[in-house]
């Protein structure tokens, strides 16, 4: 599923009414119907339904979704909030639809003080403002929104929750910004309902088919996608019925320094569950025989303060460096040297991110091609901070292209950029996972992927999916309170097992 600005869904809009063709008045009907449907489907028609509607075309979906509940026997009214003249076309004829069939139904306001009090309405509809606002709440429009997130009642809100704008961030007080309990948006997501900081303003984000041409997107309308199975199903491998351990691969994974062996532990346990044949881990002498103990299905190659060279198998398929190695000069060089040895796409992450956020002539070392697995501080260290997350998502595009390096930004929504300016963007996860080791556990499963013989961008894509997937079956059965990093690990071929089961 791809990510379309308001531009985007305009140009989208105007293609299929011109190629279907379709009038604009009866897609907006169309967009209504599906409205009317998710509401049928998830709430009971004893509810009084209450819709605030703005003058422009998201007001007029407000309007024809009351009209069709109304036709359908339900309890619902409208407020078109009215304090210019102006109000567009497909609006208007809503408006009359609604006046024609149900006079007593519509009620017009121009002032504040004409708002109806709403403690007697269960559900309201926020149909003020759609995916084209771009400006600030205020007056008429800026009373209602305090008015309904005040109000107590479970709130739906039609393609974007009035005032949150659609392209970027908004930093507008909250009761000037609609906080819907359910936003209904059309056809594809939007870049707002996809950033961190928005997620408390928009509820849980349904996306409702209504009809339009996929046929109509340009190259442009494509840089941005959702992860889903269909794009999963273009490249999950099937094992080979002959195989060996040869045949799927060798990781080597650098995780692990002194006091914090178990990141070691937890990535090189993620790798074992990635399908791959054979992993060796880095890690320093004096902790070798933790990882011998709890890693006995791994080799080791060790190091020590000032180790020479060191020796990775020669039939090496993926390297990965940074879980819990430490920043220390001695590590610097082994890093060093082991980016000089192998001088192939690797994946780096945690430590091994900020080693070369201090060290210039390390961070050229990393190839072209490579994976960077950075969360929100280590990015800010490697490029500075951003205002917003859209100001950071547009740093992680252009460091990707400046570099060439994949870039997978870890959090709600984690993005992937690569260095042709795309976005994927994962719907798996919750914030459960939110605690230490997490990470780890990705970082594993990404160079055991890579081993295996996904490439960089597909291991980033699935590895991000699957791990997102085991958070969530693990908070299915253990609760996002208690579920720890070692239960990811644990969940992965629960999370493999679902994705298998449900590909093509």
């Amino acid at each position: 599923m791809y990510i379309l600005s308001s531009d985007q869904m305009n140009r989208m809009d105007a293609y299929t009414m011109a190629n279907e063709p379709i009038l604009s008045i009866d897609l907006m009907e169309r967009a209504a119907l599906a409205c009317t449907h998710w509401i049928e489907r998830n709430l009971s028609n004893q509810n009084t339904i209450i819709a605030f509607c703005g003058p422009g075309n998201n007001g007029g979906d407000g309007l024809a979704i009351v009209r069709i509940l109304l036709q359908k026997g339900w309890n619902a009214s409208a407020i078109l909030l009215k304090s210019k003249d102006s109000i567009s076309p497909d609006c208007k004829t809503n408006l009359d639809r609604l006046a024609n069939s149900f006079p007593d139904r519509i009620n017009i306001i121009t002032k504040a003080n004409q708002l109806p009090r709403l403690n007697g309405y269960p559900i309201i509809i926020d149909a003020i403002f759609g995916t084209g606002f771009k400006g600030v709440t205020q007056g008429l429009e800026a009373d209602a929104i305090a008015q309904i997130n005040q109000s107590g009642a479970e709130v739906i809100s039609i393609d974007t929750p009035s005032g949150l704008c659609s392209n970027k961030t908004s930093f507008i007080n909250d009761n000037k910004i609609v906080i819907p309990k359910n936003t209904l948006t059309f056809q594809f997501l939007k870049p707002a309902l996809i950033v961190p900081e928005n997620m408390p303003k928009t509820g849980k984000v349904h996306v409702l088919d209504i009809g339009l041409m996929e046929s109509g997107l340009n190259t442009d309308d494509k840089k941005s996608e959702l992860v889903d199975l269909l794009l999963l199903n273009k490249f999950i491998k099937n094992r080979a019925l002959e195989g060996h351990k040869g045949m799927f691969g060798h990781a080597v994974l650098m995780a692990g320094g002194p006091g914090k062996a178990g990141a070691g532990l937890l990535s090189g346990n993620a790798c074992l569950r990635s399908g791959c044949g054979l992993l060796s881990m880095v890690v320093p002498h004096g902790e070798n025989s933790i990882f011998q103990t709890g890693l006995p299905m791994a080799m080791t190659i060790q190091y020590n303060e000032h180790s020479t060279p060191l020796c990775i198998p020669d039939k090496t398929t993926a390297v990965a460096i940074g879980p819990g190695i430490g920043t220390s000069s001695d590590t610097q060089s082994i890093v060093s040297n082991l980016l000089n040895m192998w001088r192939k796409p690797a994946i780096l992450d945690a430590d091994a991110i900020n080693l070369i956020s201090q060290n210039p002539m390390l961070k050229a070392l990393v190839p072209a091609g490579s994976l960077l697995t950075p969360h929100v501080g280590e990015f800010d260290r490697l490029v500075g901070a951003s205002n917003n997350d859209f100001d950071r998502w547009e740093k992680q595009i252009n460091l990707s292209k400046e570099t060439g390096w994949y870039i997978l930004l870890k959090g709600a929504f984690s993005k992937i950029t690569t260095p042709e300016g795309h976005t994927y963007v994962n719907p798996t996860g919750n914030s459960g996972m939110a605690k230490g080791g997490s990470g780890d556990v990705l970082t594993g499963l990404l160079v055991g992927l890579n081993a295996r013989g996904y490439s960089i961008e597909e291991s980033a894509i699935l590895g991000a999916y699957l791990h997102g997937l085991s958070g969530d079956l693990a908070a299915l059965d253990l609760g996002q309170e208690a579920m720890h990093a070692g239960d990811l690990v644990d969940y992965i071929p629960k999370a493999w097992n679902s994705l298998l089961s449900e590909s093509v």
